[in-house]
C-alpha cells in the first residue's frame, strides 16, 4: 500500500504578504458551477489577527512537494473564527467567483452575447477572463421572458454567477475560475490522470442498475411570437423499463431541443458508474481532470471524471486527498 501521507510545504499569503503560523488548509473544489471552497488553520498566537478582519483581503493558498510552488486556491475569506482554549484560528472562504455570487443582476443583456456578458462580469470585479466567444444574443433565448427575469419580481434573487450558470448550460459550456481568471467555455481536460488501485488508501465503486436501465430524455418547446411546437427525444441504456425525463423550454429550434435533449441524457448516464477514493495528495488532478480507474481487474476501471476533490494539508500530519468520480459518459 502506498504511504498515507505526504509532507508538503504550505503557504498561505493575504494580498501577497505570507502569513505566519500557518497549521493546515482543507480544500473544497467541485465540478457543479459552485464556488471552491477552503479553510485555513493558524496558530493565534503567531498571526496578526487584525490583517485577517479586513474584508476583501485576498488570500492564495499555495503548496510545493519539490521545491516549486503550485497556487491550489486564490479567495476571499467569509468567516474568521477563534478557538481561545486551543489558541488556534480559523479562515473559511471562497474562490474569487464569490464577487459575482453577491453581486446582484439589476439590468439586461437581451441584445448581448453570453460571452459578452462573461467578459463584462469579469472586468467589473478586476479578473481575467478566459472566454469562449458566442454569436447568439441572450434575447433570443428568452425573448420577453428574459426581462421578466432580469428585471421583475425576480431580480433581487438573480445574481452574476447565476446568470452566468444559465447561460452557460444553455451554451453547453463550463463555469469556473482558476487563479484569478474567470472560465467560461465549452468542458475540456488535459490529458488522462490513471488512478491505479495500488496508489489509493480506500477505494469505493459502485454501479447504479437503476441508471442501467432504458433512459429516454424528452425536450419540448414553443415559439412565442410563432406559435410552433418542438419536440426531441435521446435515449440510452441497456433495456428494462423506461426511465423517463421530460424538460420545457421556450423558444428552442429542433436542433437546439435536440442538443439539450443529448446534454441531460449524458448528465444523466454520467451517474450510473462512481468511485471515492482517497490518497497521498498530489497536484496534478483537478476538479475538471478525466480520471481512468485501474488495476481492480473488474468492471470499474474504466474513465470517470472529477465531481469533487478534497485536499488536506497539514504541517504535521501530512497531505490526504478524497476524490468523488463520476462515469466520463
Amino acid at each position: 500500500m502506498a504511504s498515507e501521507v505526504r509532507a508538503p510545504r504550505l503557504r498561505v499569503t493575504l494580498d501577497g504578504s505570507e502569513l505566519a503560523g500557518v497549521i493546515g488548509a482543507d480544500i473544497f473544489a467541485n465540478n457543479h458551477f459552485g464556488a471552491d471552497r477552503f479553510r485555513v488553520r493558524l496558530a493565534a498566537s503567531a498571526t496578526p489577527e487584525d490583517s485577517l478582519q479586513v474584508p476583501g483581503a485576498r488570500l492564495e493558498i499555495s503548496v510545493t512537494l519539490d521545491g516549486d510552488w503550485t497556487s491550489v486556491l486564490v479567495g476571499l475569506a467569509d468567516c474568521v473564527s477563534l478557538d481561545a482554549i486551543h489558541g488556534v484560528m480559523d479562515v473559511e472562504g471562497r474562490d474569487l467567483s464569490s464577487m459575482l455570487i453577491e453581486a446582484r443582476v439589476d439590468e439586461t443583456f437581451a441584445n448581448r452575447t453570453a460571452s459578452e456578458v462573461a467578459q463584462t462580469f469579469a472586468s467589473r470585479h478586476g479578473l481575467q477572463a478566459d472566454v469562449e466567444q458566442t454569436t447568439t444574443p441572450i434575447g433570443r433565448y428568452y425573448q420577453a421572458e428574459h426581462d421578466v427575469l432580469t428585471l421583475g419580481q425576480f431580480a433581487k434573487a438573480t445574481t452574476e454567477w447565476d446568470l452566468l450558470a444559465v447561460l452557460a448550460g444553455l451554451e453547453g459550456f463550463d463555469l469556473f475560475m482558476t487563479g484569478a481568471t474567470l472560465c467560461f467555455g465549452p468542458s475540456s481536460s488535459d490529458g488522462v490522470f490513471v488512478l491505479r488501485k495500488e496508489n489509493c488508501i480506500t477505494l469505493q465503486l459502485e454501479h447504479s442498475l437503476t441508471l442501467a436501465r432504458q433512459i429516454e430524455v424528452t425536450v419540448r418547446s414553443w415559439g412565442t411570437r410563432s406559435g410552433t411546437s418542438v419536440t426531441e427525444t435521446a435515449s440510452a441504456g441497456n433495456g428494462g423499463t423506461t426511465l423517463k425525463h421530460s424538460i420545457t423550454r421556450p423558444n428552442l429550434t429542433a436542433d437546439e431541443a435536440q442538443l439539450l435533449a443529448n446534454r441531460t441524457l449524458a448528465d444523466l448516464v454520467r451517474h450510473e458508474w462512481t468511485a471515492t477514493a482517497t490518497m497521498p495528495g498530489e497536484l496534478e488532478l483537478n476538479s475538471r481532470s478525466r480520471v481512468s480507474v485501474s488495476g481492480t481487474g473488474t468492471v470499474w476501471d474504466r474513465d470517470y471524471k472529477v465531481s469533487q476533490l478534497t485536499r488536506n494539508l497539514d504541517v504535521r500530519r501530512g497531505f490526504t486527498q478524497r476524490i468523488s468520480l463520476q462515469g466520463a459518459g
